[in-house]
């Protein structure tokens, strides 16, 4: 024979992208804390500083700054790959808007 009776078929469960660190989360928490923080900052200054434009430019850098660290949580978390999916994408799109509105006139 050619030995194939040997092997089951076992369905395979769906595996986690990596050991959900859920003691680590407060990490993500602290820099998202610290980004609300910068964003304030950024726009009181920009305010005072007429130069610097209008202080909603700023918003798709740091709404992808903001994707990637709760993609980060979320994979700390442990939590589904649609979620990091999900987050991820929301950093791209937020990016790609940040660098349209850098080209535009």
């Amino acid at each position: 024979g050619t030995g194939l009776h040997h092997f089951r078929c076992v369905p395979m469960r769906p595996r986690r992208l990596m050991t959900p660190q859920p003691s680590l989360t407060w990490i993500a928490d602290g820099i998202l804390l610290l980004l609300l923080l910068e964003s304030g900052v950024l726009m009181l200054l920009r305010h005072r500083l007429s130069s610097a434009g209008p202080w909603w430019r700023m918003l798709p850098m740091l709404a992808a700054g903001a994707c990637l660290l709760l993609a980060l949580r979320v994979a700390l978390a442990g939590a589904s790959p649609v979620w990091l999916l999900t987050a991820l994408g929301a950093a791209l799109l937020a990016h790609l808007a940040d660098l349209a509105s850098r080209w535009a006139p």
